[in-house]
């Protein structure tokens, strides 16, 4: 994996959290009678969950678009924001909500988007985040190993 990779897919991970902490925000204003019911997890107001969650998006992907030094720091809270997202998800199931997804707020009502198009569109995109930051995080893991053992034995051979 080179770096370069790596920069283009925390920058494309990026620009879907804009795209869904944005939408999350401007849903949170709107009078959809949703907003008011609660979470089936967090048992709080969707519209408060949307601007906590769509300002969380959005500050992960400040991060990935605005930082170029620190690689590992971006794919981290990838890593981290995906993982939550999928132990939220794990969590929906687990309850038996059957509602449609709310992922994207009122967006999908917006654009006439059928819910089930919108889940899985979300859900392609939490695959996306997850699986591509679990492999960065394991391909930076195996090239770190690979260049401590390289180094190792030109110490040991130096001695």
């Amino acid at each position: 994996m080179s770096r370069r990779i790596a920069r283009l897919f925390v920058r494309s991970a990026g620009c879907l959290l804009i795209l869904t902490g944005s939408a999350k925000i401007i849903s949170s204003t709107g009078s959809a009678p949703v907003l008011g019911l609660p979470d089936p997890v967090f048992q709080i107001p969707f519209r408060y969950e949307f601007v906590i969650v769509g300002l969380l998006e959005l500050a992960v992907a400040a991060v990935c678009m605005l930082d170029r030094s620190l690689l590992l720091r971006q794919i981290l809270l990838l890593t981290w924001i995906s993982s939550a997202f999928l132990i939220y998800r794990l969590c929906v199931e687990f309850i038996g909500y059957t509602e449609p997804c709310r992922c994207l707020g009122t967006l999908t009502d917006s654009l006439h988007l059928l819910p089930q198009t919108g889940k899985r569109l979300l859900t392609g995109m939490l695959a996306y985040i997850l699986c591509g930051s679990y492999w960065m995080l394991f391909c930076i893991r195996r090239w770190e190993n690979h260049h401590l053992t390289t180094s190792e034995s030109c110490s040991q051979k130096a001695f």
